[in-house]
């Protein structure tokens, strides 16, 4: 329970933040102090929980697996952010991975305590993710923001500016790449 509540207070802090660094006027401070005081509330529920002992790989990789999809579903669905193919798949592989390692931690304390693995843990996982992959399917389209090379479609980008040939100065060892791939930021 220390853990859900540590990873809600972090996702309300980095949405705050993200507000903070996008929204102008009074409101930014504000949003500022927000962000300051969940990442403090979050650190002392995750040390609480700690205290109680859970085990620091398992609840770290839930705190920061869980809160990475949070962010990444809310930054989609709030904050018009691109969702494609390659981010559904790392969020599908980052829940798989909490789910699988919070199952491991679970089966080793059952097997400790009765000799087999806790076959739900395994069910719940597969549950997850399918309820997963029908929440990111039901999100709406991405609006592309002015100055982004995201399209309206998921996936597709506008193309880019051509860039100018990389070059280096006369002192440098090492080889540079003479041109870089259009979706590269520099």
């Amino acid at each position: 329970m220390l853990l859900a509540a540590a990873i809600a207070v972090e996702v309300v802090s980095s949405s705050a933040l993200k507000l903070a660094a996008s929204g102008g006027g009074a409101a930014g401070p504000i949003f500022t102090l927000v962000a300051l005081g969940g990442v403090v509330t979050s650190y002392g529920l995750m040390a609480w929980a700690l205290r109680l002992q859970m085990e620091i790989s398992v609840a770290y990789a839930i705190w920061s697996g869980v809160g990475t999809a949070a962010i990444a579903i809310i930054g989609a669905a709030v904050f018009h952010e691109s969702m494609n193919v390659p981010k559904l798949v790392a969020l599908i592989l980052i829940i798989a991975g909490v789910a699988l390692l919070q199952t491991t931690a679970r089966a080793d304390a059952t097997t400790a305590q009765s000799g087999s693995a806790d076959e739900a843990s395994t069910l719940a996982l597969v549950t997850a993710l399918r309820e997963l992959g029908h929440a990111l399917s039901a999100l709406p389209e991405p609006a592309a923001l002015p100055g982004s090379v995201a399209s309206s479609s998921r996936g597709s980008y506008a193309a880019a500016p051509a860039r100018p040939a990389a070059t280096r100065p006369s002192s440098w060892p090492w080889p540079v790449p003479q041109s870089f791939p259009d979706d590269c930021v520099l």
